[in-house]
């Protein structure tokens, strides 16, 4: 009918919009609140047209007074000064060559000769194929290196991914013509439903040198499969198998090594509703936080067994745009036969860092079926240890240097955040009772 009406009061306008075959469902996104959402009507052709009320801008328009109070007329002009304008005629441009607006691109223009009955029926419509998977790469790095000790090396990264993005293959190695020494991670994704699933291969070696018994190596080779189903833009449940192969390598000990295999099935309740902006390292408000838990079965003689829950839960107070206020709790439990154990204290990061005692690198339990519940800021590195951990942290974040501009040396920097915290944690072993003893070197004892 050529004609438009109002169906909606939206002040930012409607984007992207999108409607069923039928014309029941119509999808749009508007800006609202410093972001986009995604609204849905239904039946948008069977909406009444609606008498939108004024703004408060037209209301405040309406209520000032003209600015000019009359408008004088025009005198009329004689006759006698109405000049005939003549109106060249148009050139004619049929000879002309005109140079392409895309002339000093680099593009090069590449003509296509399609016979038209490869896509076209005879009545002129257009011919529809299934859709096919076809995987083309996304992104192709690599780097390589020569060592005296291991010779040559390199990793490279490789990821496909077909047109829609429902198929994604990742392939990251850095072979050094030794299986046992590389590092090798395949994983594809499964993605046009609403539930993801993934699965991965994996072979992980790590090599360290420890104090008192030489070099050692670290081996871990296995899979795990992920089901991971959103409820709602801030919640999804996640499923996941994993299956491990991991075992300790002595180099100057003959016929002396450790191997643990296990089966660890799990579920995970993830909620993230926080705010971000872009010059945060941290959200600004919102509460994000997660429920885990995970069970060892006895898979083998070498499994352990146990079963282990975790809560981490965050909640952020925003005062306004500079100042917010973070607080967190994360707690553990472990309990079955060979129960995880929690390894409390110390930060992610940690340039100077301490141990209490020293890295624990002589046990397989400890590498990869352990725990480290972090920041507890202001004690070492394994300060605590036990199956149950308890941990809570505050910070109020503040604006420190907001820029900073330097003569020599010529430079110039800002957005550093500053922070006042406190952490309080714990840790312990449900079999053993310890007794608070008081205050030892500055630490509770």
């Amino acid at each position: 009918t050529d004609s438009s009406w109002a169906i909606t009061d939206l002040l930012t306008g409607a984007f992207q919009l999108s409607m069923d075959r039928d014309g029941k469902q119509l999808a749009f996104a508007a800006f609202e609140e410093g972001g986009w959402d995604i609204y849905l009507i239904k039946n948008p052709l069977d909406l009444p047209a609606r008498r939108l009320a004024p703004t408060v801008y037209r209301r405040k328009m309406s209520q000032k007074r003209p600015r000019l109070a009359r408008i004088a007329p025009k005198p009329k002009a004689p006759d006698s000064t109405i000049q005939q304008v003549s109106v060249p005629k148009t050139t004619d441009y049929s000879r002309y060559v005109f140079a392409d607006l895309d002339r000093r691109t680099k593009v090069k223009k590449v003509k296509l000769n399609l016979k038209e009955e490869e896509y076209k029926f005879d009545d002129g419509h257009y011919k529809v194929h299934n859709y096919r998977v076809k995987f083309t790469p996304d992104l192709v790095n690599g780097q390589a290196s020569y060592s005296t000790l291991w010779g040559f090396q390199g990793y490279t990264a490789i990821a496909f991914s077909d047109v829609l993005g429902d198929h994604k293959i990742f392939l990251g190695t850095n072979l050094v013509f030794d299986l046992r020494n590389s590092y090798i991670n395949f994983q594809y994704w499964y993605l046009p439903g609403r539930t993801d699933f993934g699965i991965s291969l994996f072979h992980y070696a790590d090599t360290y040198l420890s104090g008192y018994y030489g070099l050692i190596r670290y081996r871990n080779y296995g899979a795990w499969f992920l089901a991971s189903h959103p409820f709602s833009k801030f919640s999804r449940i996640d499923f996941f198998v994993n299956w491990l192969n991991a075992s300790l390598e002595y180099f100057y000990l003959d016929n002396y090594s450790q191997s643990v295999r296990s089966f660890l099935p799990g579920v995970r309740y993830v909620y993230d509703n926080s705010e971000w902006f872009y010059t945060d390292t941290a959200p600004r408000e919102g509460l994000r936080g997660a429920f885990n838990l995970v069970v060892s079965p006895h898979y083998t003689k070498n499994s352990p067994e146990f079963v282990t829950g975790m809560v981490d839960l965050r909640k952020y107070f925003k005062l306004n745009d500079n100042y917010n206020i973070g607080i967190r709790l994360n707690a553990g439990a472990s309990r079955g036969k060979n129960p995880q154990q929690f390894f409390l204290g110390g930060t992610e990061n940690w340039l100077n860092r301490k141990f209490n005692g020293d890295l624990r690198l002589t046990s397989v339990y400890d590498v990869y079926f352990s725990e480290f519940i972090t920041p507890l800021r202001g004690a070492r590195y394994y300060e605590k240890t036990g199956n149950n951990v308890l941990l809570f942290n505050g910070e109020f974040r503040f604006p420190f240097i907001p820029y900073m501009q330097l003569g020599f040396p010529p430079m110039r920097f800002g957005n550093i955040k500053g922070v006042l915290f406190t952490d309080i944690g714990t840790a312990w072993n449900s079999d053993r009772q310890e007794a608070f003893r008081g205050m030892r070197a500055g630490r509770l004892d």
